[in-house]
């Protein structure tokens, strides 16, 4: 018996086939540079629409409490509330506002990939100051905050329309490659939205390799157009 979808779920796939539908439409009328800002647009307000209105979205830099700034980033959501964009040539926003990014290709290429897990690393690291007011930096006297590094707080997303790759190829390369980065500071998943979802899983116990100390494998759930079924990749 097939499983009833839900109104949300009919809502978000027709939203979903409606941009690839307008992608697809912008490909024969604009050059790969104008092709690629348009999309960006489509995601940003795509997605800017789940979000609470406390939560905006833009394009530009984050900057960690030492200055130091992330790659150009293609979608950053921040919290209006903790902090405001600083003025600046392109938009830069400070770390401890940053909920999220999202990496937004037309195609997902290897070389995409592998740029995005370093992006990734990078932005992750970027030093925050602690949002607990009462966690003051000694250094200073007891009149700062604390400035830290908190990745776990962050999220990270490769986002593209469509792949020449397989789900299961993609997830293959990130699996052999994630555990080149520090825990914590790994993409956190790859959305392919003629394919499918693509996200890190607790490996079984059995199947663990001992030269994966966090013991983590990709999960592939399929996307509109996909008619294989959720599934596991096998641990290497």
């Amino acid at each position: 018996m097939t499983e009833k979808s839900s109104i949300r779920e009919d809502a978000f796939v027709a939203q979903a086939r409606s941009i690839l539908a307008r992608a697809e439409a912008d490909r024969s009328i604009l050059h790969a540079g104008l092709r690629g800002s348009a999309v960006e647009h489509l995601i940003s307000d795509f997605v800017g629409q789940y979000l609470p209105r406390r939560f905006a979205v833009t394009s530009g830099l984050v900057i960690g409490s030492d200055d130091s700034v992330s790659a150009q980033t293609d979608l950053i959501i921040y919290d209006q509330e903790q902090a405001s964009p600083i003025p600046s040539t392109t938009t830069v926003i400070p770390a401890e506002a940053v909920v999220g990014i999202v990496e937004i290709k037309t195609g997902i290429r290897i070389a995409d990939l592998r740029k995005t897990v370093n992006d990734t690393a990078r932005f992750k690291g970027l030093p925050q100051l602690a949002s607990d007011l009462h966690k003051l930096d000694p250094e200073s006297g007891g009149t700062k905050r604390q400035s830290l590094v908190m990745p776990w707080l962050k999220q990270s997303t490769m986002l593209g329309l469509s792949s020449q790759l397989s789900l299961d190829k993609i997830a293959a390369y990130w699996h052999q490659h994630y555990t080149d980065v520090r825990f914590g500071y790994q993409l956190d998943s790859i959305l392919c939205m003629d394919r499918g979802l693509i996200m890190l899983a607790a490996s079984h116990p059995e199947n663990r390799n001992p030269g994966n100390a966090m013991n983590m494998v990709p999960c592939v759930s399929p996307g509109i157009d996909d008619p294989q079924g959720p599934r596991r990749l096998s641990p290497s």
